[in-house]
C-alpha cells in the first residue's frame, strides 16, 4: 500500500509539473567557516549520495577542506528540508578518502562505504565501511576494513587503485557492497556491517586482465534479488549479473561488444552509468554516457532484470545540444559534451539528470545541469529543464546527486564553483504542485508547507 501511495504521489507530481518546469533557488549547504574556504567538494552522480525521509536529508561527500590536497569523507544532515545543516567528518585518517556511498533503510540506520588510501594519496586503495544507529549522531569507533577481513579476495596490491568505487544497497536483513578488487566482488553482511563476506566474485567475466569495473549500477528487491550492471573495462561494454531472489542461482551475461545500438568499441567509450529499479517485475532503467559521435551524449535504455535483455532495442539518446544551446544559460557555444547521468524511475515515470558542458576556443569551460522526464516508459520525453540557477557568470555546475521524497518532491544536490572559484555543494528541489501553497508561481522556488529553498 505504501509503495502505491508513493507511486501516485510521484506520478502526479511529474505530470502536473509539466506546466511549471523549474527548480527552486539553490541553497549553499556547506558551513560558512574558514576551514571550508578551500573546499573542493565532490558527489558522485551514479552513486546517489543523497537520501531523503520527508524533510530529513542525509548526504555524504568528500573534499579537501584545508587546501592541502588531502580529501576526507563527510556526512551532512538536515531536519528542516535543507534550511539548516549539521556536518561531520567521519573518515578517521589524515590520508585521502573519497568516493563515498550511502545507504539508509530508515532514518536511524545509516551505512557508508568509501575508498581509502592508507599510505597516502593515489597509493593502493582499500574499502572502509562505517555505520550509525542514531541518525548520524555517533559512528563506529573503528571502521570495518573490507579487504583485511577477506584476505583471499585481496589480489595484486601492487596495482594502484585496485579497490575502487563502492556501491551500497540493502534488503531486509542483508547489506551489500559491490566494489572492484582486481575483479568485481559483491560483499554481504548479515550483522549490519560488523563482518563482511564475499557473496559473488565475478573476476572471470573480465576481458582485459588489467582493467577493473570502475562503475556499478546495483539494485535489490526485498526478497533478496540482486541485479548488477558493471563496467567491463576500457574498450569493452557492460556485463550483467542477476539473482532473482535469495534462493535463486546467479546468472551472468558476458561483456557484450556486439550491440552497436548500445555501444561500438571502435566509435566510443562509455564511461559511467546509473540505475533505477523497482522490482523484478519491472524493467531495470539505465542511463549512461557514450561518445560514439565523438562527443559525449547521454543515453537511456531499459531491460528485463531476469534475462538482462532489451537494452539494445530501447537505447535512446536523451541529449540534444542544438536544443540546449538555444537556451540563454550558455555563454560559450563550442565543444559540447554531456556527462555523469542520474536516473530515477517509478514504473512508467522516469527522470534523467546530467551535466552538460561548453567552452570557447581558449579552453574556458562552463557547465549546467539539465533534466528530462518521461511519463510513458521512455517512449517520449519532455523539454529540457534547467536544474541549477547559476546565471552569474561562466562557472561549472555538475556532479548532481538526486533523491525523490514520498510526496514526489525531487531533491538535487550538486557542486558548483560559482562566486568563489572553488567548489561548494548546493541543494535545490523540484516541488510537487499537488502539495504547493500560493507561492508556487514565485521565481525563487516552489513552497512546500511554508519551507522554501
Amino acid at each position: 500500500m505504501k509503495r502505491t501511495l508513493v507511486f501516485i504521489a510521484i506520478v502526479g507530481c511529474l505530470a502536473t509539473t509539466q506546466l511549471h518546469a523549474r527548480f527552486g533557488r539553490s541553497r549553499l549547504v556547506q558551513p560558512d567557516e574558514p576551514d571550508f574556504n578551500h573546499t573542493h567538494s565532490l558527489v558522485a552522480a551514479e552513486r546517489h549520495n543523497l537520501i531523503t525521509f520527508g524533510d530529513t536529508l542525509y548526504f555524504v561527500w568528500f573534499g579537501d577542506t584545508t587546501g592541502e590536497g588531502i580529501t576526507n569523507v563527510w556526512f551532512s544532515k538536515s531536519y528542516d528540508g535543507g534550511l539548516n545543516w549539521q556536518h561531520r567528518q567521519i573518515s578517521p585518517s589524515p590520508n585521502s578518502q573519497l568516493m563515498p556511498s550511502i545507504c539508509a533503510p530508515n532514518p536511524d540506520t545509516i551505512f557508508i562505504a568509501y575508498k581509502f588510501y592508507p599510505e597516502g594519496a593515489r597509493t593502493a586503495s582499500q574499502i572502509y565501511f562505517q555505520r550509525s544507529f542514531d541518525g548520524g549522531e555517533s559512528w563506529m569507533e573503528e571502521p570495518v576494513f573490507l579487504n583485511q577481513e577477506n584476505p583471499n579476495i585481496r589480489r595484486d596490491q601492487s596495482i594502484q587503485g585496485y579497490a575502487s568505487n563502492p556501491v551500497l544497497r540493502y534488503y531486509p536483513g542483508t547489506l551489500l557492497c559491490a566494489t572492484s578488487l582486481e575483479g568485481g566482488v559483491i560483499f554481504q553482511s548479515e550483522d549490519y556491517g560488523d563482518t563482511f563476506t564475499p557473496l559473488y566474485d565475478f573476476e572471470e567475466l573480465y576481458i582485459y586482465e588489467w582493467h577493473t569495473p570502475g562503475y556499478y549500477a546495483m539494485e535489490t528487491t526485498d526478497d533478496g534479488g540482486i541485479f548488477v550492471r558493471y563496467d567491463c573495462g576500457e574498450g569493452q561494454n557492460i556485463g550483467y549479473i542477476a539473482r532473482e531472489n535469495s534462493s535463486a542461482d546467479w546468472t551472468d551475461t558476458e561483456c557484450d561488444t556486439t550491440s552497436p545500438a548500445v555501444y561500438s568499441p571502435e566509435a566510443g567509450y562509455r564511461w559511467s552509468f546509473s540505475s533505477s529499479f523497482r522490482g523484478a517485475s519491472h524493467p531495470f532503467h539505465l542511463a549512461w554516457m557514450d561518445n560514439r559521435t565523438e562527443k559525449y551524449h547521454i543515453w537511456y535504455g531499459n531491460f528485463d532484470p531476469i534475462t538482462g535483455e532489451g537494452l539494445n532495442t530501447t537505447a535512446t539518446q536523451i541529449t540534444d545540444f542544438y536544443a540546449t544551446q538555444a537556451m540563454p544559460v550558455f555563454r560559450h557555444r563550442f565543444h559540447p559534451n554531456a556527462k555523469w547521468p542520474t536516473v530515477w524511475a517509478q514504473d512508467d515515470s522516469i527522470v534523467i539528470f546530467w551535466s552538460e558542458y561548453r567552452d570557447d576556443d581558449f579552453g574556458n569551460l562552463e557547465s549546467h545541469i539539465f533534466m528530462r522526464k518521461s511519463m510513458d516508459g521512455g517512449e517520449s520525453w519532455s523539454d529540457f529543464v534547467l536544474v541549477d540557477d547559476d546565471s552569474v557568470g561562466v562557472n561549472i555546475s555538475n556532479w548532481q546527486s538526486v533523491s525523490i521524497s514520498e510526496d514526489g518532491t525531487i531533491w538535487v544536490l550538486y557542486m558548483s564553483n560559482r562566486g568563489t572559484g572553488t567548489y561548494n555543494l548546493y541543494l535545490t528541489k523540484y516541488g510537487c504542485l499537488l502539495y504547493t501553497s500560493d507561492a508556487a508561481d514565485e521565481l525563487d522556488g516552489v513552497d512546500l508547507g511554508g519551507r522554501r529553498i
